[in-house]
C-alpha cells in the first residue's frame, strides 16, 4: 500500500474547482488591500483619497461663482467665501492643505490647492458649467437651492 494522501478528501473530489476560485479571490483581495496599505504607510495615500479635498475645491469654485453674481467682482479670496454669515460657513481641510491663501478669478475655471507633502489637487470646470452656475446664482429660487447644496 502506499502512502497516505495528505491533501483533504474534498480536495481530491471533482468539487476542488471551486476551492482553488475561493483561495484566487481570497489572495487578489488581499494582493490589493497590501498595496493599499503600503501606499499609505509611505505617505501616498492622496493617490486614493482626492475625492474630498476636490469636493472642497468644487465648493469653493460654486461659492466664488456666486459670489461674483452677487457683487461683481473680478476676483475673490477664501475670506470673501467662507466664515460665519458667508457663502460657505466652513470649509474643512483633509489632508492639512491650506485654502486661505487661494485668489480665485472671474475668469478661471481651475483651481488648486498644494498638500503638505508636495503635490497639489485640482478642480476644472469648463466654461459651460461656470455659465450656468452664474445664471443659477441669478435666479433667487435657484439661488437658493444652490447655496444649500454646498452647504451655506
Amino acid at each position: 500500500m502506499g502512502r497516505p494522501s495528505r491533501i483533504p478528501q474534498q480536495f481530491r473530489k471533482e468539487g476542488a474547482s471551486g476551492y482553488i476560485v475561493v483561495l484566487l479571490l481570497l489572495a487578489a483581495f488581499g494582493y490589493g488591500v497590501y498595496h493599499v496599505m503600503r501606499a499609505e504607510s509611505t505617505g501616498r495615500e492622496q493617490t486614493f483619497r482626492m475625492g474630498p479635498v476636490e469636493a472642497n475645491l468644487e465648493s469653493l469654485f460654486v461659492a466664488a461663482q456666486i459670489y461674483f453674481v452677487d457683487t461683481g467682482a473680478e476676483e475673490t479670496r477664501y475670506d470673501d467665501l467662507v466664515g460665519p454669515g458667508r457663502y460657505l460657513p466652513r470649509l474643512i481641510s483633509v489632508y492639512g492643505e491650506d485654502y486661505t491663501r487661494m485668489r480665485i478669478g472671474e475668469g478661471d475655471l481651475s483651481i488648486a490647492v498644494s498638500l503638505p507633502n508636495g503635490p497639489s489637487v485640482g478642480y476644472e470646470a469648463t466654461a459651460l458649467e461656470r455659465d450656468n452656475l452664474r445664471a443659477s446664482a441669478e435666479d433667487s429660487e435657484r439661488r437658493r437651492r444652490l447655496l444649500r447644496q454646498i452647504g451655506g
